[in-house]
């Protein structure tokens, strides 16, 4: 094997240390406050979008067995060791920060709250139990592993909760998936679901996936839930096109949507609470390796806090400012209200 070469950086190592960049920005707190959670949010659309081209690229060339080195003379193998390395530490600080740092100064600075179902009282549980009934459950399609009913299709980026039930007549154990939803939206507002006074100074949610997991024996009578964890994939997306020889460029781009529907899957998104048989059965019925396995101790999908970063409080966000016009562009002539450029540059150069 050729020698490596350290006078080359790794293109693979140095994108992922960009993004760094943009994660250390959601940790400055010179920031306003959602400003960083906006950052944040961007940080975890990237590593997405990462993992989905460029693992997915690696993966497709290990699996083709390629054996032409990168400059800086590794494998592809060696590099997706070397990622799996650098973007594990990297999701475990994102969730780290938005957990311990941005989450509980979103309430103390901004009164976002956010919160778990858990710690919600029982009028609060009861109006969303109605708003449950109501406006969810007549959306969700769960889906059951048997015999009959093989592993169901799960799409990208898509949040999933998996739940194992116990027939209770049978003596037997399965798996089913459920998709949350995404035309509701991630966040609940709890305001404007529960009939109750709420300080008009805060703003309350709730994560959607969090109402569904405590409803979900509704959807399984005569079945026993024995757990029910939420986890995500994320699929290859390295699927190259010559975009000047194709005879319809909306056909070709129609097909690298649907082949991207079901290209392989490259990462395997779990909370920290899954069982280890849980997993072990994701893992098997997704074709999938250990090390593809991202174990989250928190929040699944931290893009969704682009939605609390868009929120309208001005004053957790960057002032806003007005371009000035230089006064070399300032003039007076029949076309002083021209905004084209070309115009304004050719009136100057006449006087």
């Amino acid at each position: 094997m050729k020698q490596q070469f350290p006078r080359f950086f790794n293109r693979e190592l140095s994108w992922l240390q960009f993004n760094r960049q943009v994660l250390e920005e959601a940790l400055d707190e010179r920031h306003p406050l959602l400003e960083r959670v906006k950052f944040l949010s961007i940080f975890a659309s990237n590593l997405d979008e990462f993992i989905q081209k460029r693992v997915g690229g690696l993966k497709r060339q290990e699996a083709a067995q390629v054996r032409k080195l990168s400059p800086d003379g590794r494998t592809p193998s060696q590099q997706l060791a070397l990622i799996r390395e650098a973007s594990q530490v990297m999701h475990q600080t994102m969730t780290s920060v938005w957990e311990n740092d941005l989450k509980p100064a979103l309430e103390n600075e901004a009164g976002i709250i956010i919160y778990d179902y858990n710690d919600l009282d029982s009028e609060v549980q009861a109006a969303l139990h109605d708003y449950f009934r109501s406006q969810i459950y007549p959306i969700l399609t769960p889906l059951t592993v048997d015999p009959g009913h093989p592993f169901p299709f799960i799409s990208n980026l898509s949040l999933s909760l998996g739940i194992i039930l116990h027939h209770r007549r049978r003596e037997t154990l399965h798996f089913a998936r459920i998709k949350v939803p995404t035309n509701l939206g991630r966040w609940l507002p709890l305001a404007e679901l529960v009939d109750r006074e709420w300080p008009e100074d805060q703003h309350h949610l709730l994560p959607v996936e969090q109402l569904i997991a405590h409803h979900v024996s509704e959807l399984f009578e005569g079945m026993e839930v024995i757990s029910v964890n939420p986890f995500r994939i994320t699929r290859n997306a390295d699927l190259s096109r010559d975009e000047e020889e194709a005879e319809d460029l909306l056909s070709m781009i129609s097909a690298e949507l649907r082949e991207r529907r079901f290209a392989p899957i490259v990462r395997l998104e779990v909370a920290k609470e899954m069982p280890s048989a849980d997993r072990r059965l994701l893992i098997r019925e997704l074709g999938l390796h250990p090390d593809d396995v991202y174990e989250v101790e928190g929040m699944l999908d931290l893009t969704a806090c682009n939605h609390i970063a868009n929120m309208n409080l001005p004053q957790h966000k960057y002032q806003g400012w007005e371009p000035v016009v230089p006064n070399r562009l300032l003039f007076e002539g029949e076309a002083k209200d021209t905004q084209n450029i070309f115009t304004i540059i050719n009136y100057k150069l006449k006087i």
